[in-house]
């Protein structure tokens, strides 16, 4: 396949375009919803730190 026959790929399936637009929603949400934002805390932590806080839960 050459260039020429290739089709344009869509701008919102490259990286970039999907780091730039979680960054700016992450902005606007901690702006206008700063509660609901901090409650969503634990998605960007990672599963360990869920797994964890779902333990130390579970044993108290």
């Amino acid at each position: 396949m050459d260039a020429a026959t290739t089709a344009p790929r869509a701008f919102y399936r490259s990286l970039c375009f999907q780091v730039i637009t979680a960054i700016v929603i992450g902005a606007a949400l901690g702006h206008f919803a700063p509660s609901q934002g901090e409650s969503m805390k634990l998605l960007a932590a990672g599963p360990e730190v869920v797994l964890d806080a779902k333990e130390a839960h579970l044993a108290v």
